[in-house]
């Protein structure tokens, strides 16, 4: 029925009495106190769960011996509450000192022995070590049909274990096909309605779920809901189990709203019948939270995560796996938030703490490590981000394998840093090495899969490449449309990428319309205050301004700034952007003043929020110094641009793009001071790196060459052809042209 509480009464009074009438050594006294621990551990009591067990075995060892039957079990099921604290190592050398002794009392197939394996090898699973749980599994499935027959209950409860332990390890075909076969041989033998039936069916959903299969796990978890009310009824801890996974479902459709009542309500009753410190009601805390924060709801999702870090630091302490994956999420709200030296900070703190208590090598380790990697890469700390990144892939090819999901997601992580970098070339080579994989191991349609496919656009875009760029997105909107929905936040994603693709190749009207439909779609889905919506509204404010329609790129952007102080914060680096953007269209409206005070502004902020060479902060004096150079303050624009390339150089390289775009700006104010000596060696050495990291057909070479050949004519006269000298290299390490005089 799920009413622990009751039980647990009802046992600490059975306890009691037997103390009473048999005395506290007595072999009944001492079957209650181990039926005792066995509910608590039910209620996620289990610090006293293991106080309690130990006390136990000391006294079965003293009366029953320490090879009896029993005080093995006490000993096995003390080692299951070590592990549900995290103490894996401790619950690892306890299994396997029971298991050492079952097999020379009892045999190496007698069921408690067998029982005493199914914990270890979940033990190993908890530790991330999948191979060595699968072997455990497969060992005990071969034993239990041998010892019980192929369908007897604990031959299929090792099959269902072994499902398990493939999808760890990202073996979802694998794992499918033995959910499917265990509801077949469970309804066979128990009934379509027995927990086990429905226990498969539940676990059947999550693997469907982990490969996007979202409708079908969506029905099949709809279904267990319905029957496990039916059976156990709605408040019952399995039904809530079942009705959380499911919200989960909802949510990675993008129905976030409809996902959110759902975990309220799960939450609300869990608070009721299992209390407000269970580990399942701090679970679907932190879920909730999760939503919350996908919502743009940042405060209440951050408010949320921290309550759940108090109670799970002082029940269950500061290095459970529960409380460190609650700290991963509070980094996670800080990086929404733009505060990314506090997820910096908390990140680091994870990774410490999971080192020393699970290892360098686990699994939630790495994911911690690669969590940390795009934070760093958020504060510009390209090279320091770019190591660890690195490392993790290593560890995971080595830990996981190769093809495993989470190798992938490192390896896509890796590729966003590299971009970031201006390293396009490789970034590139390792998205098209994850798409291959990923369209292998998951599917050519599978949301990971297309989320590859719209990165590598994204870096062929940067590349210049827009007409690849355009042919890849292309089929990526209507597969999403199809296996998500056309409303699914990732196919809005992918369709606003296209109109940016589509503007840079001066496709304006159709950049437009697509870009109108997707605020559009994020104002009725999300709301016209969530943060994704304002990324479109940005970015239609980006089309127009494209285009010179520019009042209303004013309105837009001002829209945006509006509401991302009130929601972000006015410090926020988004809400800076926005300001940046502003700076540039009041420009070209001829309001100059505010255009100059709204640049300085977000210079200053920007400054001090992020950090002098963050790119955030370089795209504002960027502007400013357009802003200066059309009120003819070319001294000052020139020295800002000088700065630029300084910065520029020792974060980013001479040679990534964006320095080479400013190299280019400055020989621009240059030339417009007819200092064709300095301008032609500005021009050279950006016309040559354009030309090595982008290639001569890319839109900044080419504007390049014309600013550069319209420079030759101003000066010399018509001339045929413009490239650099021959002379004209460039050296990462040295320095760019001195700045002129």
């Amino acid at each position: 029925m799920g009413r622990y509480k009751e039980a647990v009464d009802i046992n600490r009074q059975l306890v009691e009495l037997l103390k009473t009438i048999h005395g506290p050594e007595h072999r009944d006294t001492l079957k209650s106190i181990s039926k005792l621990t066995q509910v608590l551990n039910k209620q996620g009591k289990y610090e006293e769960v293991e106080d309690m067990s130990r006390r136990l075995i000391k006294l079965q060892e003293k009366i029953l011996g320490p090879e009896h039957h029993l005080t093995l079990m006490s000993l096995s099921n003390l080692a299951k509450a070590c592990d549900k604290q995290g103490k894996y190592k401790e619950a690892e050398a306890m299994s396997r000192q029971v298991i050492e002794l079952q097999q020379l009392v009892l045999g190496p197939k007698h069921p408690d022995t067998l029982v005493s394996l199914s914990i270890l090898a979940l033990g190993l699973k908890y530790q991330g070590r999948y191979k060595e749980a699968e072997g455990i599994n497969k060992k005990l499935i071969i034993l239990r049909k041998s010892v019980l027959g192929p369908e007897h209950p604990d031959t299929l409860s090792s099959m269902s274990k072994l499902a398990s332990v493939l999808v760890a390890q990202g073996n979802y075909e694998k794992a499918e096909e033995m959910n499917r076969r265990l509801i077949k041989l469970r309804a066979t033998t128990l009934g379509p309605e027995h927990p086990e039936t429905l226990s498969s069916m539940e676990k059947l959903a999550t693997v469907l779920d982990s490969q996007g299969k979202y409708e079908e796990a969506e029905s099949m978890n709809q279904s267990v809901v319905e029957l496990r009310k039916m059976v156990l009824g709605p408040e019952h801890p399995s039904t809530l189990v079942n009705l959380s996974n499911l919200a989960g479902v909802i949510e990675r459709q993008g129905k976030y709203a409809k996902a959110e009542r759902m975990k309220r309500l799960v939450i609300d009753i869990r608070k009721r019948v299992l209390g407000p410190e269970y580990p399942d009601t701090l679970s679907s805390m932190s879920t909730l939270a999760i939503v919350l924060e996908r919502q743009g709801n940042y405060k209440e999702a951050e408010a949320m995560i921290q309550g759940v870090i108090e109670i799970r630091n002082r029940v269950l302490g500061p290095k459970h796996p529960d409380t460190l994956k609650s700290m991963n999420n509070l980094a996670r709200v800080y990086d929404k938030q733009g505060k990314y030296e506090e997820a910096e900070e908390i990140n680091r703190q994870g990774i410490k703490l999971r080192e020393a208590a699970l290892g360098p090598e686990h699994p939630d380790t790495l994911r911690s490590i690669s969590d940390l990697v795009l934070v760093l890469s958020r504060l510009s700390k390209y090279q320091e981000a770019e190591e660890p990144a690195r490392r993790v892939i290593k560890l995971r090819e080595t830990v996981l394998g190769p093809e495993h999901p989470r190798t992938l997601v490192s390896m896509s992580h890796l590729a966003y840093v590299l971009k970031d970098q201006g390293k396009y070339v490789e970034a590139e080579e390792l998205n098209r090495c994850v798409i291959g994989l990923r369209q292998a191991v998951l599917g050519p349609e599978h949301p990971d899969t297309l989320t590859s496919m719209n990165n590598l656009a994204l870096v062929l875009a940067s590349r210049g490449k827009l007409e690849e760029a355009e042919e890849i997105d292309r089929p990526i909107i209507d597969i999403s449309k199809t296996v998500l929905g056309p409303e699914h936040p990732d196919t809005l994603k992918t369709i606003s990428n296209r109109g940016l693709i589509l503007c840079g190749l001066g496709k304006h009207k159709q950049a437009e319309d697509l870009t109108r439909s997707v605020v559009k779609l994020r104002e009725t889905v999300l709301g016209p205050k969530h943060p994704k919506t304002l990324i479109s509204v940005s970015h239609l404010a980006l089309v127009l301004h494209r285009q010179g329609k520019n009042s209303e790129a004013e309105r837009l952007n001002r829209r945006v700034i509006e509401v991302r102080e009130k929601v972000l914060g006015p410090e926020h680096p988004s809400t800076l952007r926005s300001l940046s953007y502003l700076a540039l269209v009041l420009s070209r409206l001829g309001k100059h003043k505010e255009a100059e005070r709204n640049a300085r502004h977000v210079i200053s902020r920007g400054v001090t929020v992020l950090s002098p060479r963050h790119p955030g902060a370089l795209r504002s004096m960027n502007i400013l110094a357009s802003v200066l150079e059309v009120q003819g303050k070319r001294k000052e624009a020139i020295d800002i641009n000088w700065r630029v390339i300084e910065l520029r150089k020792s974060v980013l390289g001479l040679e990534h793009p964006d320095t080479l775009v400013i190299l280019r700006n400055l020989a621009n104010l240059l030339k417009s001071q007819k200092d064709y000596k300095g301008t032609a060696v500005y021009y050279e050495t950006a016309h040559a790196g354009f030309k090595k990291v982008l290639g001569l057909g890319h839109p900044d070479a080419l504007a390049c060459s014309k600013h550069y050949l319209a420079m030759q004519k101003e000066r010399d006269g018509p001339v045929s052809l413009i490239l650099p000298r021959s002379g004209s290299k460039l050296d990462d390490s040295a320095s760019p042209p001195a700045p002129p005089k």
